[in-house]
């Protein structure tokens, strides 16, 4: 599944609601930054990654809300849910 950004003030922003573990690949997206929201706004910090080229698994033990925060436009964003 391919993701889609929104620009922000701040850089691109998109979510994604996980019930499975799934695997998130972002080329391109400068520092990425993963929150997990279970409930209301605000999110945890998993993860801040400083690299043109993201390749992370991410396990879920209860459905969540994941936002992926770049610092610029990724050229690719795709997330592969895992079985």
């Amino acid at each position: 599944m391919e993701l889609t950004f929104n620009k922000t003030a701040n850089g691109f922003i998109a979510d994604y609601v996980a019930a499975t573990h799934f695997n998130l690949h972002i080329e391109g997206g400068g520092r990425v930054l993963l929150y997990r929201r279970t409930s209301g706004s605000q999110g945890t910090l998993l993860a801040s990654i400083p690299s043109e080229v993201v390749d992370v698994d991410v396990a879920v033990n209860h459905e969540a809300t994941y936002t992926i925060h770049c610092a610029t436009m990724p050229n690719m964003a795709v997330i592969t849910e895992q079985s």
